[in-house]
């Protein structure tokens, strides 16, 4: 068995010897192909496609079209050229969420070989974050509110467009669940309705943190529906 084993090392370390990062990582985020998907998936982790395909268009951008890291062995990648990767990124986008996405995306590949073997050290060991200024989303006030939805359409195109934010506005509903809002969902009666079900840019699932919820829907939106 240990031989066995040992032949399995062997034979993952040999394989990272010939291949580059570009031909290693192509399949990663691929949401039929992508080997930690598969896993995360195995071990009963939940991840959504509509994740997976954000991930992939990061790194069909920012990662499979960088020929100095994609034309590196895996076997001889090191942390110096992770480091330049991340020069690089930084000097082509500046300081901002999406070069910290792409280099994680970059870390996730390497700590997916480690954990298969297929490389025999981490290398991303001691890498820090980008560090950007986040900017907080402006919030309305509530005399804005009511000054944005206090004709119908007014500002909007239509009375279809006004309701589907006065519903965002009045509910704190995401985009995701009111693409998915049918009308079996809103009890009239009562003034609520359950919120069990979100889009997820291309499949339906369960809402943020997979967690139902109802929600009070007041009188003025009601109206409108």
């Amino acid at each position: 068995v240990l031989d066995r084993i040992q032949k399995l090392k062997t034979h993952g370390l040999e394989r990272s010897s010939v291949i580059t990062f570009g031909e290693y990582a192509a399949p990663f985020y691929d949401w039929q192909r992508c080997p930690h998907v598969r896993r995360l998936q195995s071990e009963g982790k939940t991840i959504t496609k509509n994740s997976v395909d954000k991930q992939r268009y990061v790194m069909i951008r920012h990662i499979l079209s960088d020929e100095a890291l994609c034309e590196t062995p895996m076997a001889e990648l090191r942390k110096a050229d992770l480091l330049d990767y991340r020069d690089r990124l930084v000097g082509e986008m500046g300081r901002c969420r999406t070069s910290q996405k792409a280099f994680d995306i970059v870390k996730t590949i390497c700590t997916e070989a480690l954990f298969r073997e297929e490389i025999d050290r981490d290398i991303t060991v001691g890498l820090g974050k980008i560090q950007y200024e986040s900017v907080e989303p402006g919030i309305f006030t509530e005399d804005e509110i009511r000054m944005l939805f206090a004709d119908c359409p007014g500002h909007f195109v239509d009375q279809y467009d006004y309701t589907i934010f006065l519903m965002a506005a009045s509910t704190g509903m995401r985009k995701g669940e009111l693409f998915a809002l049918k009308w079996q969902d809103i009890d009239f009666e009562n003034g609520d309705l359950v919120i069990d079900t979100a889009w997820k840019g291309s499949e339906l699932g369960k809402p943020k943190w997979e967690k139902t919820r109802s929600t009070v829907i007041p009188g003025v939106t009601l109206e409108s529906l």
